[in-house]
């Protein structure tokens, strides 16, 4: 679905400027290693011994490090995103579309697959997650490459933003790329109004 939009949360302290100035002049999202992710059980997988299969659990093995995981959510409303992955509500949530040739994985909070060692692919490994993470809604890109190119087609500020970093992106943002539309989250984690701000204050 070409017009879909997805998100990325984002927070804005520290480091984390870098990274979003990254984003927003280039279009583009990082894609990390499994091991890079905030769940240790990514990548795990289960083999029966009684029907070992060492050259197909190698290829898994080798397999999955090669690949690369852009994750995103189809939410922009959850609290405990907001609260997880955008400082406490203090960050952003950046709205994307991507290509419509790019293959999209949602991911089933089913738990832990057991999977047919012949016809397993190293990406089958990341599109099973505990049901405890259902509430994330998460879909996922693999690459081989660094990046992911997207287009950022909106940016909701937290209930919580600093007005002087929300003052600053929004000057950032109108001189950029003033297409995008900015958002503000209210305190029912809902995105309403479009951010107004008076560049004279």
């Amino acid at each position: 679905m070409k017009d879909k939009i997805y998100y990325k949360y984002r927070s804005l302290n520290g480091d984390n400027w870098e990274y979003l100035l990254d984003i927003i002049l280039n279009n583009r999202l990082y894609c990390a290693k499994y091991n890079e992710l905030n769940d240790p059980m990514e990548g795990v997988f289960y083999v029966n011994n009684r029907n070992k299969e060492y050259e197909e659990i190698d290829r898994l093995v080798n397999g999955k490090e090669s690949v690369r995981i852009c994750s995103l959510t189809e939410n922009s409303e959850e609290p405990l995103m907001w609260g997880h992955y955008a400082d406490g509500n203090r960050g952003i949530a950046i709205g994307v579309k991507v290509n419509k040739n790019t293959i999209i994985h949602p991911i089933n909070y089913n738990g832990r697959k057991d999977f047919d060692l012949i016809t397993v692919k190293p990406e089958d490994l990341f599109i099973h997650k505990n049901p405890d993470w259902s509430y994330e809604k998460e879909i996922r890109i693999f690459s081989k490459t660094l990046f992911q190119k997207i287009e950022i087609v909106e940016i909701i500020f937290g209930v919580r933003t600093d007005i002087k970093q929300k003052k600053l992106l929004t000057k950032l943002i109108q001189k950029i790329n003033p297409n995008i539309v900015l958002k503000q989250q209210n305190r029912n984690c809902q995105n309403e109004n479009l951010l107004n701000i008076n560049q004279n204050k």
